[in-house]
């Protein structure tokens, strides 16, 4: 039985998370979900 693997990127608010994030996802062909996706647009306009 093989595992998925799984990268978690966590950092302060500006620190490249979402850049490293999609950069990451387009090398390996794996798929990519910002944490802000997750959010009501009203949380993340804060």
């Amino acid at each position: 039985m093989t595992l998925p693997a799984v990268i978690v990127l966590m950092g302060v608010s500006g620190s490249g998370k979402s850049t490293i994030g999609a950069a990451l996802s387009k090398k390996l062909g794996w798929p990519y979900a910002d944490a802000d996706e997750f959010h009501p647009p009203a949380n993340v306009a804060k």
